[in-house]
C-alpha cells in the first residue's frame, strides 16, 4: 500500500500529495429551525409519578439523579472515583471492634478494652459486617444517600442481617399527611415507572427512634428500610454526595472534557512534518509524456518516487539524514527544476490545558475534603509537576482525614447499633473503628494501630 495520498490531473501530473495522515473535512448539515417539533421538548414536570398505589418522590429533574452521577461522573473521572474509594477505605479503617468504655486518662482519653460479649463479637467478624460497612461507605460518598435494609426472623423478635440497597434502585415515596416517608420503593427499572410486578416496597423506618418503631408496629413486616443521609438543611426526601457541588460548578466536566478533547485531537489532528514542493519540470524531465502511452504507467511511477521520499524522510531509523537534490541555474540566474522541503510547525501544544485539568482535580479533592497532598496531587490547582508533597504533608493530611471521618462514621454504626440494641446484646457493650495510623521511624515503627 503506498504511503503517500496523491491527486493528479488528467495528464498524471500530481498536484498534491499527504503522507502517514489524512485530512478529512466534513460538513454539518443545515437544520431547518422552522421545521423543528416543539412537541419535543419536555417541560418540568409538576405532576407526582404513581407507582401503584404509592406516590413517588422523584429524585432529580429526570428521576435519575444517582444514575446520572455513576455513568456520567463517576465511571468517567480517575481522580473522583479515586476520591470515592479512598474515602470510603478511610471511614472503614480495619473494621469494627466490639469495646468497653472503663474511664477515661487525666487527658479525657478514653480507657477501652475488648468486649467479652460473644454476640457483638460475632457480629462484628461476620462477613454480613464486612460487606455492609463497605457497601454503606460507597454508598455515601458516591450517591449521598444509604438505603439499610434490616432484615428480620420470622418471629420478628430479631434482626438478623443489614443489606445495603443500591441508591439507583430505590426511590421514597411522598409524604404522608403527618409529614411520615412510609415506604421505599425497590426496582430495577427507574427511572422508568415500574408497572405491577416490577418493584417491591419496603416498609421505612422512623429515623428518630427507629427501635421504637420496630417494636411498636402493628403490621409486622420482613424487612424494613433505614435511609441514612448526610445533613441537608434543603432537602426532605434525597441528600446530594459532597462532590457534587464540584459536578454543579462545572469543575468535573472541564476535568472529563480535557482527556476526550486531547484524544480526538491526536485522533483528528493533521500532522503533516514537511511540505516537500517539486516543480513540474523535474516529473517532465524524468518521465516525459510522450514515452507513456497512458497517463497511469507515468502516475504509477511519480507515486512510488512520492513513497521512496516519504520513507526517506520519517521514521526513527532516518533521523538526522541528508537528501541531496539538484537544480539548475538559467541565463537570467534563476534556479530551474529547484525543490524546496519546509518544515511545518506544530501550532497544538497538549500541555496547555493540564494546568487546568489539574485545578479541576484539586476541585473535585476539595469538595471531598480531601487534601490534595494525599492523593499525590501536590499544591492546589496547580500542574503535576513535582508538587506531590513530602512524608509530613502525606502523613498530616492522613491523619486529618480520618480524624474527620467521626460523623460518617457514626452514621454507618447507625443501623449496627440497632441491631446491637433490638437483638438484646451487652447493653456495655460499644463499637469503635480501627485504624492504621501513619507514624515517624523515630517511634519505633512505621504505623500504629488504634481504636477510635
Amino acid at each position: 500500500m503506498s504511503k503517500v495520498t496523491a491527486q493528479f490531473d488528467q495528464n498524471g501530473n500530481p498536484l498534491v500529495g499527504i503522507g502517514k495522515t489524512v485530512m478529512i473535512s466534513k460538513r454539518r448539515a443545515v437544520i431547518n429551525e422552522a421545521s423543528s417539533d416543539p412537541s419535543r421538548t419536555v417541560p418540568y414536570e409538576v405532576s407526582v409519578p404513581s407507582v401503584g398505589k404509592f406516590f413517588v418522590s422523584n429524585w432529580g429533574d429526570d428521576n435519575d439523579y444517582p444514575g446520572m452521577l455513576y455513568d456520567d461522573y463517576i465511571m468517567k473521572s480517575t481522580v473522583l472515583r479515586a476520591a470515592i474509594d479512598t474515602k470510603a477505605e478511610v471511614l472503614i479503617g480495619q473494621g469494627v471492634y466490639p469495646v468497653i468504655l472503663s474511664d477515661y486518662d487525666s487527658k479525657g482519653n478514653e480507657i477501652l478494652s475488648i468486649s467479652k460479649d460473644i454476640e457483638s463479637r460475632k457480629l462484628c467478624k461476620s462477613r454480613n459486617i464486612f460487606r455492609y460497612l463497605d457497601a454503606a461507605a460507597h454508598s455515601t460518598f458516591s450517591s449521598g444517600m444509604v438505603y439499610v435494609e434490616l432484615i428480620m426472623d420470622v418471629a420478628h423478635e430479631k434482626i438478623t442481617g443489614l443489606d445495603v440497597k443500591k441508591s439507583r434502585d430505590c426511590r421514597l415515596t411522598k409524604m404522608n399527611d403527618k409529614g411520615v416517608i412510609e415506604y421505599c420503593i425497590i426496582s430495577g427499572k427507574w427511572p422508568t415507572l415500574p408497572a405491577d410486578g416490577e418493584y417491591v416496597a419496603i416498609p421505612v423506618l422512623d429515623s428518630y427512634d427507629p427501635i421504637g418503631d420496630l417494636r411498636t408496629r402493628t403490621v409486622k413486616s420482613k424487612s424494613y428500610i433505614l435511609p441514612i443521609r448526610l445533613y441537608e438543611d434543603n432537602f426532605y426526601y434525597y441528600s446530594v454526595p459532597p462532590w457534587d457541588t464540584a459536578r454543579q460548578s462545572g469543575w468535573l466536566d472541564l476535568v472529563i472534557n480535557v482527556p476526550t478533547f486531547l484524544k480526538n485531537m491526536f485522533s483528528n489532528q493533521m500532522t503533516l512534518k514537511y511540505h516537500i514542493q517539486i516543480p513540474y519540470a523535474y516529473w517532465d524531465k524524468k518521465y516525459p509524456q510522450n514515452q507513456y502511452k497512458d497517463a497511469k504507467a507515468r502516475m504509477d511511477l511519480i507515486q512510488a518516487d512520492m513513497d521512496d521520499i516519504e520513507t526517506y524522510l520519517t521514521g526513527t531509523s532516518n533521523a538526522m539524514k541528508t537528501l541531496f537534490t539538484h537544480f539548475e541555474v538559467n541565463a537570467s540566474g534563476k534556479a530551474e527544476e529547484q525543490w524546496k522541503i519546509e518544515t511545518l510547525d506544530d501550532k497544538f501544544k497538549n500541555e496547555m490545558y493540564l494546568p487546568h485539568s489539574a485545578a479541576g482535580n484539586s476541585e473535585i479533592l476539595f469538595s471531598m475534603k480531601i487534601n490534595p497532598s494525599q492523593m499525590g496531587a501536590g499544591m492546589p490547582g496547580g500542574p503535576y509537576s513535582g508538587n506531590a508533597g513530602s512524608g509530613s504533608d502525606i502523613r498530616e493530611a492522613f491523619l486529618i482525614n480520618v480524624a474527620m471521618c467521626w460523623p460518617d462514621r457514626q452514621r454507618i454504626l447507625d443501623p449496627i447499633k440497632i441491631m446491637h440494641e433490638f437483638n438484646g446484646y451487652d447493653p456495655e457493650t460499644e463499637y469503635r473503628f480501627r485504624d492504621t495510623i501513619l507514624t515517624t521511624l523515630d517511634t519505633g515503627g512505621g504505623t500504629q494501630k488504634i481504636l477510635s
